[in-house]
């Protein structure tokens, strides 16, 4: 989490079944986050860790937005996945859109 309310999830591209666990990993976790247990649970661990940002007491999910970042061999905006991939992936923005959150797709080369 950055101290912008962005929620970050990388996988490098290795086909569709490392992008699906990528998928899952950032729909799960924006599930999990809705549940204030949760979230102090994780503000622990992040003290634990000496990292200095906790979530919000009064917890919105319209102020985050989950970034998917895809590490490719490309240089495009957005990253080259498999087809079923695609489609996975626009299911799964659309699950963590309808609990509120801002979706973001980011593709980063590995040069």
């Amino acid at each position: 989490m950055t101290n912008n309310n962005e929620l970050i999830h990388i996988k490098k591209n290795g086909g569709s079944v490392y992008l699906s666990h990528l998928f899952n990993q950032a729909a799960v976790s924006a599930e999990l986050l809705n549940d204030e247990n949760f979230r102090k649970k994780v503000d622990e661990k992040m003290v634990e860790n000496q990292f200095d940002k906790k979530f919000s007491k009064d917890f919105k999910t319209a102020d985050y937005t989950i970034i998917i970042g895809i590490i490719n061999k490309y240089h495009e905006e957005r990253p080259k996945i498999p087809f079923f991939s695609k489609v996975s992936l626009g299911y799964t923005i659309k699950r963590m859109q309808n609990l509120g959150y801002k979706v973001e797709l980011k593709n980063i080369n590995k040069c």
